[in-house]
């Protein structure tokens, strides 16, 4: 739903990130699901987090048991999803590596990256770790994407994929994106994706919303930081949320060999209740 008055949309941040998320016991089979979309949300109570960490770390144990029984099956190419037959280069690493194998990773923005990419003539993506999009979009779509890591290792295996994909005339990275690159980059016709791990508030605290006005951002918040968001766009940008979601066993038919607890186990991206927002430009191109 997109929300034309700023007032509606902060309401409705306000009141999912109030909500108190239920952690269910890793024992209790029938809640598991639950449990496992809630997670990382419940860190926020301290009463919970020996718990939950306990319960993360045999979480995390198991995706690495499950992406190496799925690997052999699947090799290293995505099952499934908007970058379907993308090759994954070594160095994909970490829990959140089986979501992409499968091709479930962030599935609530693939629906919108699908319908919005193939209008711009670039894309951005600051904070683009091993390129899971800087290299996917390029292959699905055949669009220039430029990506921003602060890690050197996260910039080599972008390349790398890049490489191991037959996109890398159409890759290039960057190290850190300023204030003052972002504001040369944010030309109509460019996508930004962005998703620095909670420092999306200060990046965009640094730039006047004017002299982002001509591009289009999907941006991935943390904490409170899309109240501020908000904010900052709702003069020059139609503004849209997208909440985290469940996903569908019918549309990842690589889990049907797995038990319905290693199917959650798999697809569980360790996120919380905070949504994306996709900021679409006003101007006229």
């Amino acid at each position: 739903m997109t929300f034309p008055d700023p007032a509606a949309l902060r309401a409705e941040i306000e009141n999912a990130l109030d909500l108190v998320p239920l952690l269910m016991s890793a024992g209790n089979l029938r809640r598991v699901n639950v449990a496992l979309r809630a997670g990382a949300a419940a860190l926020a109570d301290n009463s919970l987090v020996p718990s939950v960490r306990l319960f993360q770390d045999v979480v995390s144990a198991r995706h690495h048991m499950l992406h190496e029984s799925l690997e052999a099956i699947l090799g290293n190419r995505v099952a499934h999803g908007l970058f379907e037959g993308m090759e994954l280069a070594p160095g994909m690493v970490g829990s959140h590596c089986l979501p992409r194998l499968i091709g479930s990773y962030e599935d609530e923005l693939q629906p919108l990256l699908a319908t919005i990419v193939p209008s711009h003539t670039r894309v951005v993506d600051i904070g683009a770790a091993e390129g899971w999009y800087v290299v996917g979009l390029a292959r699905r779509f055949g669009v220039p994407v430029l990506g921003f890591d602060i890690e050197a290792i996260a910039r080599e295996v972008t390349l790398r994929n890049a490489r191991t994909n037959g996109v890398a005339e159409l890759v290039a990275v960057e190290g850190e994106c300023t204030p003052a690159r972002l504001c040369a980059l944010a030309e109509a016709g460019t996508l930004f994706i962005v998703d620095i791990e909670g420092a999306e508030t200060a990046l965009f605290d640094a730039v006047e919303p004017t002299d982002l006005a001509a591009a289009d951002f999907v941006i991935e918040t943390h904490g409170h930081s899309a109240l501020d968001l908000v904010d900052h766009f709702a003069t020059t940008h139609d503004i849209t949320l997208i909440w985290p979601s469940g996903r569908s066993i019918a549309s990842y038919p690589v889990l049907r060999r797995l038990s319905e607890i290693d199917r959650a186990v798999a697809l569980w991206e360790g996120r919380g209740n905070e949504p994306w927002i996709h900021c679409a430009s006003r101007h006229e191109r």
